[in-house]
């Protein structure tokens, strides 16, 4: 019998040279005529008696890979069936990278309005504490102000992350 990770589509073989590897995203117990497909959540490396779930900040709809979450988004969730479980991290909060399991709360004295990236607040009255700074940057928000302008109005500076 062909050994586990692997299947003989050669009925009554009896060498393990007909035997081949399965796919990644497939899997087969020892002896196998033939890989079965990963469920949605889980992926395998090629040659693999089992499947893994997907890990936080990913997700896997079908056969294959486990795909990242994008950046701004975060998953928490093992084994996640469906790009809907990446979640848009709050304003004030960032996943700067792909495949975030969670989002990170963004230093003081900047704020985050994409969820990808924090900006600096450059505000004379920024000294008054985290708690204003945030007030005034939700109340830009709330109006909609342009970037541009924001920026030209020493309202934002971008960090290096």
């Amino acid at each position: 019998p062909c050994p586990s990770g692997s299947f003989s589509g050669v009925l009554g073989a009896t060498s393990n040279n007909t035997c081949t590897p399965c796919r990644a995203g497939w899997f087969a117990g020892e002896g196998a005529g033939f890989c079965s497909a990963c469920p949605a959540g889980s992926t395998s490396e090629p040659g693999a008696s089992a499947c893994t779930l997907c890990e936080a900040g990913t997700w896997s709809d079908e056969v294959g890979t486990c795909m990242p979450c994008p950046m701004g988004t975060y998953s928490a969730a093992l084994g996640a069936a469906s790009s809907a479980t990446c979640t848009p991290c709050r304003e004030g909060m960032f996943a700067g990278v792909r495949a975030s399991g969670s989002c990170e709360f963004c230093p003081a004295g900047s704020w985050s309005f994409d969820g990808v990236r924090c900006v600096a607040l450059l505000l004379p009255c920024a000294a008054f504490g985290a708690l204003l700074a945030a007030a005034l940057c939700l109340f830009a928000r709330c109006l909609q102000l342009p970037r541009r302008w924001a920026e030209q109005f020493g309202m934002g500076q971008m960090l290096d992350n």
